[in-house]
């Protein structure tokens, strides 16, 4: 019974980790997308409300002013949003780049799901056969 909740903890913590990278290497393009496409210092930029030129993460959710946890935190949950198709749109692409990179994720979050999908499939079918009477009663090998 440990092995499997061990195995479905384990499927639990990469599906974490997948989504943290995915929604911090959305910051790092939106980031690059300001930097070095914009050109932008973004220590020392208040983004105009509006021109529509610099609408892009940072200037839609004021992220330079948040912390390192929130910010983290809000990724995360943009990835578990968009990999899960749920979308809510609260936090979404803006720029025309960060909407790239979104159609990347869409396109690799779909396998990945089917993925992940299929593991925890297959924990739960090895479950089944361990519980079952076959196998209690010793008749299973």
């Amino acid at each position: 019974m440990i092995k499997f909740a061990l195995k479905t903890l384990k499927l639990i913590m990469m599906i974490m980790n997948f989504t943290y990278v995915i929604g911090m290497l959305y910051y790092v393009v939106s980031i690059f997308y300001a930097d070095f496409i914009l050109g932008l210092d973004l220590k020392n930029f208040d983004c105009p409300k509006d021109d529509r030129t610099y609408d892009f993460i940072h200037c839609r959710w004021n992220y330079e002013n948040r912390s390192t946890s929130y910010i983290q935190i809000a990724m995360t949950y943009f990835a578990f949003t968009t990999l899960a198709t749920i979308g809510f749109g609260d936090i979404h692409p803006r720029a025309d780049i960060e909407r790239i990179y979104g159609i990347f994720v869409f396109l690799f979050g779909v396998a990945i799901f089917t993925i992940i999908l299929a593991s925890f499939t297959n924990i739960i079918s090895e479950f089944r056969k361990f519980t079952s009477d076959e196998h209690l009663d010793g008749n299973l090998q």
